[in-house]
């Protein structure tokens, strides 16, 4: 286990009729003292629900998932500045959302794949964010009243290929995606809690 302790995930493990909450990233200890309390030790076992407080939808991923995979995925969580967790949280609400833990633990060696622009909720609010906040667009002062914002927000959403999250502004960075763990589908040995 790494040294952060910060625990990122919480799952129901469930047996026949018993179930009980189990937060991770966990030792292989804490998953047998969880499992002993369900009659699950040596048993079949599901992962039925997922709570984290990192403000993240990860249900569709975890739910029905591997224990070791969501631990590693826990642990690699735990390891992001909150800064990625918020780009994490804006790319899972999009259409092209992480589907599976192994796609959502690969965002997390790629997390400059997107660049995530906070407080910007509209084209409006895109455009007066290029206008004023960034170099982009060079004119003279007098000329800025002249600009629609709106539209100006709208172009940069068609040609950069963002959206709008509850989070912000989502839009691809440019960067090539890496496939680490997708490709190997291997949990490394120190977040294996299940064998």
């Amino acid at each position: 286990m790494p040294e952060n302790d910060k625990k990122t995930i919480s799952v129901a493990l469930e047996s026949e009729k018993k179930s009980t909450w189990l937060s991770l990233p966990a030792t292989a200890e804490e998953l047998n003292k969880a499992l002993l309390d369900i009659d699950a030790l040596d048993k079949e076992y599901a992962i039925t629900a997922c709570r984290t407080p990192l403000d993240i939808s990860l249900d569709k991923a975890v739910v029905g998932g591997n224990i070791n995979e969501v631990n590693y995925l826990a642990a690699r969580l735990a390891e992001l500045p909150q800064v990625q967790l918020d780009k994490l949280a804006a790319v899972v609400e999009t259409p092209e959302a992480l589907p599976t833990i192994a796609e959502i633990i690969d965002f997390t060696y790629n997390t400059d794949f997107y660049v995530l622009i906070p407080g910007v909720y509209s084209p409006v609010q895109l455009g007066e964010h290029y206008l004023n906040d960034t170099e982009m667009i060079q004119m003279p002062e007098e000329w800025i009243g002249a600009i629609d914002v709106e539209m100006l927000g709208e172009l940069a959403v068609k040609n950069e290929g963002g959206v709008f999250t509850n989070n912000g502004y989502l839009l691809p960075s440019g960067d090539q995606w890496q496939e680490v763990f997708e490709k190997t589908r291997i949990v490394p040995e120190q977040y294996r809690v299940d064998n």
